[in-house]
């Protein structure tokens, strides 16, 4: 049978996000969840509606198939600007390295609600 490219792409790229989405163990994903609700992070963004920053899935599109988790825990504890608009996100200290990087991991890989 022969594939076109885009078909190619397609079965590519739906490979991609099941290894993604692999990455993240269960308990992970529970905990990613915990903290984007313990953290208050529901306040400004929701999984597929924007609300005052953007949904985690424009996010995790935004920055599909690049490895910018250090990028993107940075931009949650250290806050940032420029990447959405005007807006400011605001710092936050107070999340540890490990939570920012795994909510990071948990928003590129899809950000499932439990």
């Amino acid at each position: 049978m022969k594939r076109t490219c885009k078909q190619l792409l397609a079965i590519s790229l739906l490979c991609c996000a099941f290894v993604a989405q692999a990455q993240l163990k269960p308990n992970d994903i529970i905990a990613a969840n915990t903290l984007f609700a313990d953290y208050g992070c529901a306040g400004c963004h929701d999984f597929s509606s924007k609300l005052v920053g953007p949904s985690l899935q424009e996010i995790a599109q935004r920055y599909k198939g690049k490895k910018d988790t250090v990028k993107i825990a940075n931009v949650i504890r250290l806050g940032g600007q420029g990447q959405w608009g005007e807006l400011a996100h605001p710092a936050n200290e107070g999340i540890e390295k490990q939570n920012a990087t795994l909510l990071a991991k948990w928003i590129l890989s899809g950000a499932k609600q439990n």
